[in-house]
């Protein structure tokens, strides 16, 4: 166990951290994929990672609910640490084909009490590898280029850009029929950390985000406990909103599906309103 919480972000710090070396090193030698019973992709560095990740906390005395094989604990349960080992598989597999190699996949680590009180989020394949820390009341942090920065959400715009997942065809036309934009990217933890830190977005693709726009929502029906719970911190400590699709605490069960996240109450409502049509 842990003897204090600047203890145990310390330690999951380090090993978010040196769980990207590993990311790295088959990003660049290449993985092998292959798919889930749910149709979706599954690399051997996923399986490494959330082993490593698995291991490393059993041997604290803590247990770990992994979105991929060998969790020690499953979604819904409390006082454990939720694991995505790597969020944008698609992107991380479709990365490899560039040159130069870059993906917006992150490895996502949250720690879940009665609310989840401390998360670590890496974008370790970036030409600027980027690392986020939060604890509840102790705000968001970014880590780029051996710079550590406070990260806060503009609060002040009502209309901008909303971050929505691939193919949302649907909820794409109601959010620009309200005012807003849209942008579309395949890893939910890099949208929840995009809206936290809109910096993050010119690093992968740079220049996308145009001078002048700004990012005020993201929005999924889809994202599961390992894809928003980390990234909900990060938009709450930096200031935003971040809710189910109900309005309510995002979700901790494998059923619990979908995130709603806003830089402020105006835009939420909104943002609300168009995924319950």
């Amino acid at each position: 166990m842990f003897a204090s919480p600047q203890e145990e972000l310390i330690f999951a710090r380090r090993l978010v951290l040196d769980q990207g070396k590993v990311m790295g090193n088959f990003f660049s030698k290449g993985s092998k994929d292959s798919t889930k019973p749910d149709g979706s992709p599954v690399t051997d560095a996923d399986e490494e990672i959330s082993d490593n990740v698995v291991a490393a906390y059993r041997a604290r005395g803590s247990k770990v609910a992994t979105e991929e094989r060998g969790g020690t604990a499953t979604y819904g349960e409390r006082d454990v640490f939720v694991l995505d080992p790597i969020d944008g598989t698609t992107n991380f597999i479709n990365g490899q084909k560039l040159r130069p190699r870059v993906s917006l996949a992150m490895i996502s680590l949250a720690r879940l009490r009665e609310q989840v009180d401390m998360a670590v989020g890496y974008a370790a394949l970036l030409s600027e590898p980027t690392l986020y820390t939060a604890t509840r009341g102790g705000g968001l942090y970014r880590e780029r280029g051996g710079k550590r920065t406070r990260i806060k959400i503009n609060t002040t715009p009502h209309t901008g850009v909303v971050l929505v997942s691939d193919g949302a065809t649907k909820l794409v036309a109601r959010l620009r029929a309200m005012g807003f934009a849209t942008m579309d990217f395949n890893g939910a933890v890099f949208k929840g950390s995009a809206l936290a830190d809109p910096t993050l977005i010119n690093v992968y693709q740079p220049g996308r985000l145009a001078l002048g726009m700004s990012v005020v929502g993201f929005i999924s029906g889809r994202t599961m406990p390992h894809d928003h719970l980390g990234t909900g911190l990060f938009v709450t400590e930096a200031g935003g909103i971040a809710t189910s699709p109900t309005g309510g605490p995002l979700g901790i069960r494998s059923d619990d599906r979908g995130c709603v996240m806003a830089n402020n109450p105006v835009v939420h409502k909104q943002l609300l309103a168009a995924v319950s049509r």
